[in-house]
């Protein structure tokens, strides 16, 4: 059985923020959409967060996929 994944919301808002941190992320992030639950909690922590239409947009695309 293949492992699966749930990455906290830290770990979402810090790709969003440290540009180095979102670099060394993104393959990972891409390679295991398939095998990754989002919480909705997440989500709204994501929305919630978000300042300005940017950063409404950057969260979008992290949890559309799913």
């Amino acid at each position: 059985m293949a492992a699966r994944f749930l990455f906290g919301t830290s770990v979402y808002i810090t790709a969003l923020r440290d540009e180095n941190f979102a670099r060394e992320f993104r393959p990972r992030y891409i390679r295991d959409i398939p095998r990754t639950h989002f919480s909705s909690i997440v989500v709204q922590e994501l929305i919630t967060r978000a300042r300005t239409f940017r950063h409404r947009r950057q969260a979008a695309a992290l949890y559309e996929p799913y």
